[in-house]
């Protein structure tokens, strides 16, 4: 572990070159990080994510391949600096998990194999791949309606971090990005009343039957932005069943 301590150390505090025999001598010893279990050399790269100049000493480590049994080289270490950019300028939380998304911005497929490499949290995980399966654009965060359907469909935190991430992606900070933030933050989420139970009351004995409606009519009450009350989604029940036979 002293040699990610080595690297977060230098991250905070180094100025200039990093020392030519520190660096070496980690070179050297790298084997050792084998040893380690997974979970500690997860939480030390974490707090490395978090440290002010992390961009140039991921390519450091990288480029000494560090990690390298783990982790590929990085990609994107231009939007790592783009993001850490704006959320100094917004005075935004930092997350180490944002940051390593955007270094790498990975696709479903590797963002899964990433989290189970590193043993995410099964919160951690659901939330990293989700930024890699899900990619709305810029304006749907903009726009209150289709915002609330993103809020409604991912929650506060995937929209927060993919909308933080699209604008880093970008290069641009949108006239409007306090705003959008504010009502990710505090914008009410829709809740879809109905349940197993309003179906079968209205007249619905087909268990089977249940749930394609009950998704028939979800579909239909985010089409109307919310705005179907359940006396308007109940009475649509026996023409979804036809739909749904």
């Amino acid at each position: 572990m002293r040699i990610l301590r080595f690297f977060r150390f230098y991250s905070i505090f180094g100025k200039g070159e990093i020392d030519a025999k520190a660096l070496l001598a980690c070179r050297k010893n790298q084997a050792g990080l084998k040893k380690v279990s997974i979970e500690r050399i997860r939480d030390e790269y974490a707090k490395i994510m978090l440290t002010p100049n992390v961009a140039k000493t991921v390519k450091i480590m990288h480029d000494n391949d560090i990690l390298g049994y783990i982790l590929p080289p990085a990609q994107h270490l231009d939007y790592l600096e783009k993001l850490i950019t704006l959320v100094r300028k917004e005075s935004l939380e930092e997350s180490a998990l944002r940051r390593l998304f955007i270094l790498y911005m990975p696709d479903e497929k590797l963002a899964d194999s990433f989290a189970t490499r590193l043993k995410f949290s099964r919160k951690q995980k659901d939330l990293f791949v989700s930024l890699a399966r899900y990619n709305p654009d810029i304006s749907e965060f903009e726009n209150k309606a289709s915002l609330l359907t993103l809020l409604y469909k991912h929650g506060r935190e995937f929209c927060e971090h993919k909308y933080i991430i699209l604008c880093a992606v970008a290069g641009k900070t949108p006239k409007n990005f306090t705003k959008t933030i504010e009502n990710i933050r505090t914008l009410e989420i829709p809740v879809f009343s109905l349940k197993g139970r309003d179906i079968i009351e209205a007249g619905v004995k087909d268990n089977r039957k249940i749930g394609t409606i009950l998704s028939i009519l979800e579909q239909m009450w985010m089409a109307s932005a919310f705005s179907m009350s359940k006396e308007d989604l109940l009475s649509q029940v026996h023409g979804d069943l036809k739909r749904a036979e």
